[in-house]
């Protein structure tokens, strides 16, 4: 099973800030380790937009990172 996950920033500040939501950086990043713990192949899809254009091989390397499936920008 794959569970799809939005990610806008491999930063946390500009992360929280696109979706105005404090912490909400942190959240998915634990989220995605229990999801992989029981065992579900996450997928994180980004939205490009001026905010985060800068820090897409940023975001790139965190996908591999975590070993989730992140299409290559």
């Amino acid at each position: 099973m794959t569970v799809e996950l939005s990610i806008f920033s491999a930063d946390p500040e500009v992360h929280d800030a696109i979706t105005r939501v404090p912490g909400s950086f942190r959240r998915l990043m634990a989220a995605i380790e229990r999801l992989q713990r029981h065992g579900l192949r996450v997928y994180l899809k980004t939205v490009v937009m001026k905010p985060n254009i800068d820090g897409l091989a940023k975001l790139d390397r965190l996908g591999k990172d975590l070993g989730v499936v992140h299409p290559h920008l």
